[in-house]
C-alpha cells in the first residue's frame, strides 16, 4: 500500500529522487563514492560473486551439509503427532526418524546402502541417521531434513530422530554479513 504524497499515474519525478528520474538497479551514489576502493568492494553498487567460505577442511569433510525443511511440516508441530510422521517424509515414503540423503553413487562409492546406519559428521560434532540413498541429490551434497531431534517433552517426539542444527557451525556471509546456515562440511561413513 502506498503511503506517501498522491502522485498522477506514470509521472514518478517527484516519487524517484535518481538523476535519470528512473528506478535504478546500481546506485549512481555508490559509484561516486570512492570510500569503499581499500575495502574487498572493487565496484561498488555492483552486483559479484564472492565464493562462500565453508566450515570444515575439504580433505576431511569432502560433502557439504543441506538442511531443509519437509514439505509437509506444519509450523512446529508435525514432530508430535503420528499421522504426520506417517508422511514426514513423504517423497520417501519415511517418517518416524532422521534421514541423510547421499546420492547413489556417492553412496556406492562409500559402500553404503539405503536404510544403512551412518554417522554424519562435521567439526562440530555428529550425528547417527541412516542414509537414504538416491538420485535426487548431488554427489557433493549430503541432505537431512529438520523437524525431528527433539529433546523436550512430547508424547511422541521426544528421543525420536535428529536435528542436524547441532553439528551446523555458527558462521557469516562475507557479503551480506547474514547468517550463513549451508557452508558446514561433513564426512559420513558407517556406524
Amino acid at each position: 500500500m502506498w503511503v506517501g504524497p498522491a502522485y498522477e499515474y506514470g509521472k514518478l519525478d517527484s516519487v524517484l529522487k535518481t538523476e535519470s528520474k528512473k528506478f535504478e538497479f546500481v546506485s549512481g551514489r555508490l559509484q561516486e563514492i570512492d570510500s569503499l576502493s581499500s575495502s574487498f568492494v572493487s565496484q561498488p553498487g555492483t552486483a559479484r560473486h564472492v565464493p562462500p567460505a565453508f566450515l570444515g577442511d575439504e580433505k576431511d569433510f569432502p560433502f557439504v551439509l543441506t538442511t531443509y525443511q519437509p514439505v509437509l511440516t506444519m509450523e512446529n508441530g508435525s514432530q508430535n503427532y503420528p499421522w504426520a510422521q506417517e508422511i514426514f517424509l513423504a517423497m520417501h515414503g519415511l517418517g518416524w526418524n532422521s534421514f541423510a540423503e547421499l546420492n547413489a553413487e556417492t553412496a556406492h562409492e562409500l559402500g553404503i546402502e539405503n536404510l544403512d546406519e551412518v554417522w554424519v559428521e562435521s567439526p562440530f560434532g555428529r550425528l547417527k541417521v541412516k542414509a537414504r540413498v538416491t538420485e535426487w541429490i548431488r554427489p557433493e551434497m549430503v541432505a537431512i531434513a529438520r523437524g525431528q531431534g527433539h529433546y523436550a517433552p512430547g508424547e511422541w517426539q521426544k528421543g525420536m530422530g535428529v536435528n542436524p542444527n547441532d553439528i551446523v557451525g555458527v558462521d557469516y556471509d562475507r557479503l551480506s554479513g547474514q547468517s550463513a546456515l549451508f557452508n558446514t562440511r561433513v564426512k559420513v561413513y558407517k556406524a
